[in-house]
């Protein structure tokens, strides 16, 4: 669409090529100025027939009638501008014409600032919501245990397939019944730990809650096995020890030495759990407080034949270790395979000792069956001589406890004898 200066322009070009006179027009006019270029200026004043000096190379003067033009752009002032809508309606295009072609749908973005989403729940989605809410949050009383139970099973029994309260109420049920007193109990014991500000704290903690506690239910025991000697008839014995006495071992040497940075007191930890008794050292310095100990080792001393005597004695007093035993012997021979700054003599003594480490973590292989040069022996080789040709039945001779021990047999005891006196 033309503007109005556009417009003069080519009606001034089409009156100067059909020489029309333009100035002949009757009644009032209105005059209007537009800016135009210095060819199209030349066009009107050629067309006009006045002088080309007088024309001004930017503004031309334009006489148009009103009863003609002027209507036209009024209509155009007045008429509102709308918007251009980015949305598409197809059935718009079907209806006006079926040989104009359909317009493209505009594609939406890729990425959506704000994604088009339900923001309100329904009715029935607030209702169960809020029963959820209540139903958790409600204290349950002991004595409505069974009438809960009750209603419970009834709901699930009559509920639907999809109904979302009756699945979350029998998979809390099934949760609840699963959780061990032992877990709950051990949780309660490291939270306590957790508000414990400084180490002197966390110690006086562990000497009344877990060394104190572990000698009172060894002195019950004790009582409990006087009374029933002294009575003569078979008495219930409590618990040796708390369940979960090793895990609290190794927790209090760990927090000692991770979140106080005191790597002595978790030592001292494990040290005086050994030398407590006889049932806290069996039941306290488990495979986790064992690791403890020997990680604990590394990092204050870094002496492989320390760890090497600690790990030696968890093996003997028959603590099996776990996979977090084998980790931290892999740690110490890559650390030490790194560390090039000392001897190669002193490199090669901790690789023996950590290869002596490995033979104690690997576990033993009896050999099945007989060997295959048990036929060498002077034991075997003495019997085939004895017994070489002797077609004869094999005789019992009786032995100090009145059984009959075969030829073949006192023919070894002898052997043995011998060889022993030699000795």
């Amino acid at each position: 669409m033309f503007s109005r200066c556009q417009f003069a322009s080519r009606i001034s070009k089409t009156a100067s090529t059909y020489k029309v006179p333009v100035k002949n027009i009757s009644r009032a006019t209105k005059r209007r100025s537009c800016s135009a270029s210095p060819s199209s200026a030349r066009y009107l004043s050629s067309g006009v027939g006045a002088p080309s000096e007088t024309v001004s190379p930017r503004t031309v003067e334009i006489e148009w009638p009103t009863e003609s033009w002027d209507d036209i752009f009024n209509e155009l002032d007045k008429a509102p501008l709308k918007p251009r809508s980015t949305s598409f309606s197809p059935r718009k295009f079907e209806t006006s014409s079926s040989t104009r072609p359909v317009p493209r749908q505009p594609l939406a973005p890729f990425f959506s600032p704000q994604p088009s989403q339900r923001q309100t729940l329904s009715k029935r989605e607030q209702d169960t919501l809020s029963e959820m809410v209540d139903w958790i949050l409600k204290p349950e009383s002991s004595n409505t245990n069974n009438t809960q139970a009750q209603e419970l099973e009834k709901v699930v029994a009559e509920g639907k397939v999809d109904d979302l309260v009756s699945r979350l109420r029998r998979f809390s049920r099934k949760a609840k019944l699963s959780i061990n007193p032992s877990t709950e109990l051990l949780d309660q014991k490291k939270e306590e730990m957790s508000w414990c500000a400084n180490d002197q704290e966390l110690l006086d903690w562990a000497a009344r809650e877990v060394f104190g506690q572990s000698t009172k239910l060894e002195d019950e025991v004790n009582s409990a096995m006087v009374g029933a000697s002294q009575s003569g008839h078979a008495a219930d014995i409590p618990l040796l020890q708390s369940p979960i006495y090793p895990e609290l071992i190794a927790h209090l040497m760990q927090t000692f030495r991770v979140q106080f940075r005191d790597p002595n007191l978790a030592l001292f930890i494990f040290d005086h759990a050994k030398r407590l008794s006889t049932l806290s050292f069996v039941f306290g310095c488990s495979t986790g407080a064992y690791n403890e100990l020997i990680e604990t080792q590394w990092l204050v001393s870094r002496d492989l034949d320390m760890i090497h005597d600690s790990l030696e004695e968890m093996i003997v007093n028959g603590v099996t270790p776990n996979s977090r035993t084998r980790k931290l012997i892999d740690t110490f021979r890559r650390q030490v395979a790194e560390q090039s700054n000392e001897g190669e003599s002193i490199v090669h003594k901790r690789m023996e000792t950590l290869l002596k480490m490995e033979q104690l973590l690997s576990p033993t292989k009896r050999p099945k069956g007989k060997a295959f040069d048990e036929w060498k022996t002077g034991l075997g080789q003495m019997e085939d001589e004895n017994d070489f040709n002797d077609w004869r039945p094999k005789k019992k001779t009786q032995s100090a406890d009145g059984g009959f021990v075969p030829r073949q047999e006192l023919y070894r005891n002898r052997h043995r004898a011998g060889r022993i006196a030699y000795n």
